[in-house]
């Protein structure tokens, strides 16, 4: 009985490995930005339609209420801006190893996350709806994917690649100057 121990010349190099890590990479931030766009889009639907139906009424309320929803709205636009450009910016520098757009990305996501948790346990408090769900689910995807993508080493060599590099000791007619005998 054997044990297949790959050899550091067996390895591959880290150029296949690179490789990899340029895959992953592109297509991460290809979806953190496709997931942010669709996000933004996703918060700007209720954000319209609460203005188009709320808005008439905010001459009928005091100044300090008024005032208060006026920055919430401006700051939702802003925010809702943010994840677009960011999510358009991520796009932009897939083929690169910027993580600034990464960063930029995990921050308004993060943000995000918060508002949206909040909205979903006020909306469940007034009426007993449960609504919004769907896109903290998105949001903790974007998340996910921008650490995966921001943790990615240059040359990094997986052990499951190695394994699949090395041809198996018991074989027939396949000489192995790999394997050690333990």
């Amino acid at each position: 009985m054997s044990l297949q121990l790959p050899r550091p010349a067996d390895l591959p190099s880290g150029g296949a490995a690179s490789k990899d890590n340029a895959t992953i990479s592109r297509k991460g931030r290809q979806g953190v930005g496709i997931m942010l766009m669709i996000v933004g889009a996703l918060n700007a639907v209720p954000a319209i339609v609460g203005i188009a139906a709320y808005g008439r009424y905010l001459a009928l309320v005091t100044e300090n209420v008024r005032n208060e929803a006026l920055i919430t709205i401006a700051f939702g636009v802003l925010l809702i801006l943010a994840m677009l450009g960011i999510g358009i910016w991520n796009l932009a520098t897939k083929n690169t190893i910027i993580k600034a757009p990464l960063v930029a990305a995990l921050v308004v996501t993060g943000i995000s996350v918060v508002l949206d948790v909040v909205s979903i346990v006020s909306t469940l408090m007034a009426t007993g709806n449960f609504q919004g769900y769907i896109v903290v689910a998105l949001e903790i995807f974007v998340v996910v994917q921008a650490v995966r993508v921001l943790r990615l080493k240059p040359a990094a060599v997986t052990a499951s690649a190695a394994l699949y590099a090395t041809p198996p000791a018991d074989a027939p007619d396949i000489q192995t100057s790999n394997t050690q005998h333990l």
